[in-house]
């Protein structure tokens, strides 16, 4: 009892190997489109994550920011109503004096007029009684407590602290107060 093993060909014809059958040419298309589908829905996820981190990124930045404005507003509230106009105060003859001095390197013949604030005429008065220039000292009370306005042969110079003091404090309000413009205009 010997049974014969025989196996089966499973080879295409040999004429036939160049030419795909119809079920095989529809399946590849099927596979193809829905390959190309499942690719295209996977970018549009990733789109929509990459979007979503880009907006969290922005909005994390966004309060961020305001914290560190928020937290410095003190700070700069401090340095405009305390310790700038502490320095203007002790420091304004120093100033004054150094505008004189250019001044006076630039042009010795002409005598120097120093027009101040009648309240701080005495002050200045002394601190310059030690400098060796020609130097006429004149009120103006349509200046500030902290402006001096020197006239020297070759020009002029206006040193107003109150007002550099002003300008610094309106720059430190608009810094502070940027994301309240930002929320009242969108």
């Amino acid at each position: 009892m010997s049974q014969i093993l025989s196996l089966e060909s499973f080879e295409v014809a040999l004429g036939n190997d160049d030419v795909a059958s119809a079920d095989y040419n529809q399946g590849y298309q099927d596979g193809l489109a829905a390959g190309a589908a499942a690719a295209q829905a996977e970018a549009a996820v990733l789109d929509e994550a990459f979007v979503q981190a880009l907006s969290d990124i922005d909005f994390t930045y966004a309060e961020a920011r305001r914290q560190i404005l928020q937290s410095l507003g003190p700070l700069f509230a401090t340095l405009v109503d305390h310790v700038l106009p502490h320095c203007i105060e002790t420091g304004f003859a120093s100033q004054i004096a150094d505008v004189l001095q250019k001044a006076a390197a630039a042009d010795t013949s002409a005598p120097i007029t120093l027009h101040v604030h009648p309240d701080t005429c005495d002050a200045v008065a002394a601190r310059l009684a030690d400098m060796k220039v020609q130097l006429k000292l004149k009120t103006d009370p349509s200046l500030s407590p902290h402006a001096t306005w020197v006239q020297h042969g070759n020009g002029e110079t206006l040193l107003d602290a109150d007002k550099l003091l002003a300008e610094i404090s309106d720059l430190l309000g608009i810094v502070l107060n940027e994301d309240d413009r930002i929320k009242s205009h969108g």
